[in-house]
């Protein structure tokens, strides 16, 4: 049965060069994904990346994720220690039963901090820049490990997904990349799950299971800007049904946790390129900062070649975060525009706390509160998060102008 350990959690100013962030509301993409790709709660995740409370089943969102293209040690992982199976010696070593690793995440952030380039993932969703800038605290943020899974065999939750591993299965779906279909690299004390895949299989692939909470992910906290979280994750590894497995020397992630454990090797990576959790399951490999490679044999070349491996090198743990606490929302002020005492508009303030289409309605019947007329379908993205916005009545837009209603109320729709 797992079980929830107790994690490090480390805050420290920090100098370091530049990560960047993206919104990943399915609102600000190019292109959406083909069907629902989005839990219950949220069809079309329009909303962004959801998760699932490992304990509890409770759904949450965020809506911005964290990259490491600009400085690859905004997301830095090592692995602290690896435990030894009782496999065959081989080159000297045995096989790998399972695993720790330390995960840090640095809120560097700044105000030039643009997403790069175009970002896409395996549910044909896309995101093309620009997008606009967030360079404040991270808040509620969460890593997710693509390379791993949160459930290898039933026994868990019942709102957690166990691995698939159904004949004719396709892709968005990909099996273990590196033990032949005979095993995965099973999350041991995640706190949340990761949904992934769309909600009823494609037509085109009836043998595809439904999404589901399928990937592993930590609650990190809030990461003030210059500040850094630490959490220690551990894995081990388990056959496809839940039953025990051990990595051999032939797998090329054998090499990796090695080469990470003895040179202090950073595994953790999440490009621009990689759109939410852009493909499961995923290899782990050693971040380079310009690369990403293995180490020692066999050669990630070699590996590709002999075992036709799916790879996509963009990433293999997402970093999530929002832009405002729990609950906070953007406040509406109304100032009166009058000339002479004569009204002549009203004036509308907020601040756009996230990348949303604010709306905004108007009503001249308060008593009843239930016919309120929207008067823009969207005021459109700011560049900057957070943004002040602003909006004015003067008689143009809405039917009667101010000065001939007795009154008139607003109100701040948040879609």
């Amino acid at each position: 049965m797992k079980r929830l350990l107790c994690t490090m959690l480390v805050l420290s100013c920090v100098t370091a060069l530049a990560g960047s962030a993206r919104p990943v509301r399915s609102t600000t993409f190019s292109q959406q994904a083909l069907a629902p790709n989005g839990p219950p709660p949220d069809p079309m995740a329009l909303q962004g990346q959801w998760f699932v409370d490992y304990f509890s089943g409770e759904e949450t969102v965020r809506a911005w994720e964290f990259h490491d293209e600009q400085d690859a040690f905004s997301i830095e992982g090592h692995v602290i220690n690896i435990m030894w199976g009782t496999g065959v010696f081989a080159v000297g070593y045995t096989n790998i039963l399972g695993f720790t690793i330390e995960a840090t995440v640095i809120n560097n952030l700044t105000p030039e901090s643009f997403a790069a380039g175009i970002a896409s993932n395996s549910h044909f969703e896309v995101q093309m820049p620009p997008q606009p800038l967030y360079s404040e605290t991270m808040w509620q943020t969460r890593i997710a490990t693509e390379f791993a899974v949160a459930e290898a065999g039933p026994g868990g939750p019942p709102w957690v997904g166990v691995a698939p591993n159904t004949f004719q299965m396709r892709p968005p779906y990909y099996l273990d990349p590196g033990s032949g279909n005979q095993y995965c690299i099973e999350a041991q004390n995640e706190s949340l799950v990761a949904w992934y895949c769309f909600e009823q299989p494609l037509p085109e692939n009836p043998n595809n299971p439904p999404g589901a909470y399928y990937v592993p992910a930590w609650e990190l906290g809030d990461i003030p800007p210059g500040g850094s979280l630490t959490i220690q994750m551990d894995f081990m590894i388990k056959a496809y049904g839940g039953g025990y497995a051990e990595m051999p020397v032939t797998d090329i992630r054998h090499s990796v946790l090695r080469y990470s454990l003895q040179q202090n090797a950073d595994v953790l990576y999440n490009r621009g390129d990689s759109l939410k959790i852009s493909h499961w399951i995923d290899l782990l490999l050693v971040d380079g900062g310009q690369t990403i490679y293995s180490v020692w044999p066999p050669w990630l070349l070699e590996e590709l070649q002999t075992n036709n491996v799916e790879y996509v090198s963009a990433s293999d743990a997402s970093v999530f975060f929002d832009t405002t606490w729990p609950g906070e929302k953007a406040v509406l002020e109304i100032t009166p525009i009058t000339t002479n005492q004569s009204p002549d508009a009203i004036q509308l303030d907020w601040t756009a706390l996230d990348v949303i289409d604010y709306h905004i309605q108007y009503t001249d019947q308060l008593s009843t509160n239930t016919i309120w007329t929207t008067i823009f379908p969207g005021l459109g993205f700011p560049a900057v998060i957070p943004s002040p916005m602003q909006w004015i009545d003067d008689g143009t837009v809405i039917a009667l102008p101010v000065w001939n209603q007795p009154q008139r109320f607003y109100r701040l729709v948040e879609p």
